[in-house]
């Protein structure tokens, strides 16, 4: 593994609405992790900055503020989630989060101010990749849809209307962000993030995305600039994509991946069980199944692949289950299994070789560009069932930044 990364954790498990709600998880969470994983220098910060926030920091005293902080704290905001527009923390979430979708101005103008507000409180020098939303949820002719069946082709998911303004609104950012760059020097890259159930659910859907709307024109060199991909590990590992498939996929359409979410599913096997065997791990599966977050499913049996919106959903349809299930719930990445109930760890030390095989000499690893940011982000502590949930939380997310250094160090 290259040794100019940086390895952090996202913000987001923080309740963040308002700026003071920013600077005490800084001061107080961010600012003890350091303490346990990094004595010597800064923690690398996934900050998250809700919309509520980022208008409270439209005044300098605030910034400032912020910026004295993370520098007392020794705290580095490497990287920005702006994935999470409103209330990450709210009773219910769902499908709220992907609301506003990247058709509209309004993510548009909070994705700029984003950029600008991370050129502040940045280092000179380093570059500044914010994660993103896959442009929405899937709608046909301006409504929202819902789907159980197996993934649906990109067009079938989204009206090329809506992809095509959602390109319009990238392309803008980007030009924009260029702007920023000849003004300030910083790089930013805005990473597209695939999510399981999105518009954008796959390697193979952003490629396509990419290909057919954002690299078409003649300005494809400043799109690949500063726009690029998140990839979350999680959300490979559920879609059963293949960590190497989704890295290769992006490194042979010269897109590049600005930052790694570091992140883990929940898989139950249910195969070669006995119908007593079954049933009992169906009801460990269910305490997964919480009302604040939306918890996609995949379930693979005899090669194909059934997806659900939610985990509540894929129960209901199968009390009788079989197969292999894969749950979009962030778990611990250092937990090989939850009660019983396996994780999608092995597809951590997955990705790291697959980037690791881009670093050769061949003309597509030359192009590939490696990320720099690898963020840990599990945002579900604050729900896990709590059999899972015995320590502080600083505690275990420093746990997951060890585990995470030890595994890229032991490559």
């Amino acid at each position: 593994m290259k040794s100019d990364i940086q390895i952090g954790y996202c913000g987001n498990v923080h309740p963040a609405l308002t700026v003071d709600q920013v600077l005490d998880n800084v001061q107080s969470h961010a600012a003890t992790v350091r303490r346990l994983c990094y004595p010597d220098q800064n923690l690398p910060f996934g900050i998250w900055i809700s919309k509520t926030a980022l208008d409270q920091l439209r005044g300098k005293d605030n910034v400032r503020r912020l910026s004295d902080a993370l520098q007392q704290h020794h705290v580095t905001p490497f990287t920005i989630n702006g994935f999470p527009f409103g209330d990450f923390h709210q009773p219910v979430v769902k499908r709220t989060v992907y609301q506003p979708d990247w058709s509209t101005d309004e993510r548009l103008k909070y994705t700029l101010e984003l950029a600008e507000l991370h050129d502040q409180l940045l280092p000179s020098g380093q570059l500044s990749t914010i994660s993103t939303l896959p442009l929405g949820w899937p709608r046909k002719n301006g409504v929202a849809i819902s789907y159980s069946q197996k993934s649906l082709p990109l067009h079938q998911k989204a009206d090329r209307d809506f992809l095509t303004n959602c390109a319009s609104q990238l392309r803008s950012c980007a030009l924009a962000l260029d702007e920023l760059k000849v003004r300030t020097g910083r790089q930013c890259m805005i990473c597209i993030e695939p999510e399981p159930g999105c518009v954008l659910d796959t390697a193979a859907d952003v490629c396509e995305f990419f290909r057919e709307y954002l690299l078409s024109g003649n300005d494809a060199q400043t799109m690949r600039t500063h726009i690029g991909v998140c990839h979350d590990i999680c959300h490979s590992a559920v879609m059963f994509e293949g960590q190497s498939n989704a890295i290769e996929a992006y490194a042979s359409n010269g897109i590049a991946v600005g930052k790694v979410q570091v992140s883990s599913a929940v898989e139950a096997n249910f195969e070669n069980l006995t119908a007593t065997e079954k049933i009992e791990s169906l009801r460990t599966l269910a305490e997964f199944s919480e009302p604040k977050y939306l918890h996609q499913t995949c379930i693979k049996l005899d090669g194909d692949t059934t997806f659900f919106p939610d985990l509540a959903e894929a129960i209901a349809a199968h009390p009788n289950p079989d197969g292999v299930w894969r749950i979009h719930f962030h778990v611990p990445v250092f937990a090989s299994s939850l009660g019983g109930i396996g994780t999608t760890q092995t597809s951590i030390a997955e990705c790291v070789q697959a980037l690791q095989s881009q670093t050769g000499d061949g003309p597509q690893q030359k192009k590939f560009v490696f990320p720099q940011h690898f963020e840990i982000e599990t945002y579900a502590w604050n729900v896990l069932p709590t059999a899972h949930r015995s320590r502080e939380l600083t505690d275990d997310i420093a746990e997951e930044i060890s585990w995470f250094k030890d595994l890229v160090q032991s490559r």
